[in-house]
């Protein structure tokens, strides 16, 4: 493996060949998803009162509902049915990807954003420490990226070229 791309920080501290781009690619919010219109959410602390429908293997998710009543679906479509079926009173993912999946598929269910920023989520490209000598040349590249504003313009086309 020469690298990857969008990992999440600790990534770096638990396989120690990879070598962080200390210039995050990407940040992405966890947020909450309802349709219930009792469902209100202050803080992240607010989940303990309710279930809370979450995709399997997302770390983030995982973190902010531990010790709270949670589901698991493997899709944002599975997650959205089970809301809909009422296994769930709400669904924890990030804000874009909630947003394009109710806006693309979903528009009539009645689901409303709970939250937009349970968490903040900073991701990083990672290289091989084989390659060690390409992160000088990345980094500067991406943080003008990112200055531009052409990583958000990535963002929002690969999001929308994948949920489905």
């Amino acid at each position: 493996m020469d690298g990857e791309v969008s990992r999440v920080f600790s990534i770096g501290e638990r396989f120690k060949t990879s070598l962080r781009v200390n210039v995050p690619f990407l940040s992405l919010n966890g947020a909450a998803f309802a349709i219930d219109p009792k469902v209100k959410l202050s803080t992240a602390s607010d989940l303990a009162h309710y279930i809370s429908g979450i995709l399997s293997g997302v770390l983030y998710s995982e973190k902010l509902t531990e010790g709270h009543p949670r589901i698991y679906g493997d899709t944002l479509s599975q997650l959205i049915r089970q809301m809909v079926a009422g296994r769930s009173d709400l669904m924890v993912v990030t804000g874009i990807s909630g947003r394009l999946e109710v806006e693309n598929h979903f528009p009539d269910a009645g689901i409303r954003l709970v939250h937009e920023a349970l968490v903040r989520i900073l991701v990083y490209h990672y290289l091989n420490k084989k390659n060690r000598h390409v992160i000088p040349l990345i980094t500067p590249v991406l943080a003008q990226m990112h200055q531009s504003g052409e990583i958000m313009r990535m963002k929002a086309s690969f999001i929308r070229e994948r949920v489905h």
